[in-house]
């Protein structure tokens, strides 16, 4: 019992941070969560990840991809309902947030071949930056290994 109570008290500090005015704060306790939180709660603060997914503020975002990333990992439906915003930070100027979404994204599709060699041969197109260039060039190979 005291274990989870522990739990209950971190979580909600963290959950306090996610909406403190100083963005370091949000970007420290976004990227704390997925270590700490079970799938029990998982699902109280999905909704907070995914809103400061298209936060305006670039490490705030980043730092919401990332936690996504970890997260796929213990619970991959509730990430995979993030499509739509994590699509719209492909379009980022931020070379981190294209990257970190491009790795989501290719995380949510990965199981779905044909889905994922649509959104690859969709970003053909796409002016991709330094890093997501390098991502997008490894998810490419992964699939011409699978052809």
């Amino acid at each position: 019992m005291r274990k989870h109570s522990s739990i209950y008290i971190v979580t909600s500090s963290l959950l306090k941070d996610i909406h403190h005015k100083n963005s370091n704060f949000r970007r420290n306790s976004l990227r704390t969560i997925p270590l700490i939180v079970d799938v029990s709660n998982l699902t109280q603060i999905e909704r907070y990840i995914k809103a400061l997914i298209v936060d305006p503020d670039v490490g705030v975002s980043s730092s919401a991809l990332l936690s996504g990333i970890q997260m796929f990992k213990s619970n991959e439906d509730l990430v995979k309902k993030w499509g739509t915003e994590i699509m719209e930070k492909l379009n980022s100027k931020d070379q981190y947030i294209q990257c970190h979404a491009l790795m989501l994204i290719g995380d949510t599709k990965r199981k779905d071949f044909n889905s994922y060699k649509k959104i690859l041969f969709s970003l053909m197109k796409q002016n991709l930056t330094g890093l997501a260039a390098v991502q997008y060039l490894r998810m490419l190979r992964e699939i011409t290994k699978n052809i």
